[in-house]
């Protein structure tokens, strides 16, 4: 079973969560001004993800990955890969790698539980 926490502040409608040891990782990425993710160092795993103005988010059709247009083809290809793995696939779906949109997704609690097998 995977250990992770979430917490969700109304006040600031921001949404976080962290994965597998619960503490935010030594590499941060900004995939745009409102979705920032951590993880291990070596990137091996996500650590966390963080939303702001979630509820914004879940309510528009796609959000700019403004973040990936600076990167090196290397580590873009390595976030990408990690997006469209679990954790980060539950709470980011791209849906335009060209043009590096995305959907917001708010997971299930089952989603999160189901780590699919390697």
């Amino acid at each position: 079973m995977a250990s992770f926490a979430i917490s969700y502040s109304e006040r600031d409608d921001s949404l976080s969560a962290w994965f597998d040891g619960l503490d935010d990782g030594p590499v941060r990425i900004s995939l745009s001004d409102n979705i920032e993710i951590t993880f291990s160092r070596g990137m091996t795993d996500a650590r966390s993800i963080h939303l702001q103005e979630f509820g914004r988010l879940l309510l528009v059709s796609e959000t700019e990955l403004t973040g990936l247009q600076e990167m090196e083809a290397d580590q873009f290809e390595l976030v990408y890969g990690r997006l469209r793995e679990w954790p980060l696939s539950r709470f980011v779906r791209v849906t335009d790698i060209e043009l590096l949109t995305a959907r917001v997704e708010a997971p299930s609690i089952g989603g999160l539980l189901a780590r699919p097998a390697d």
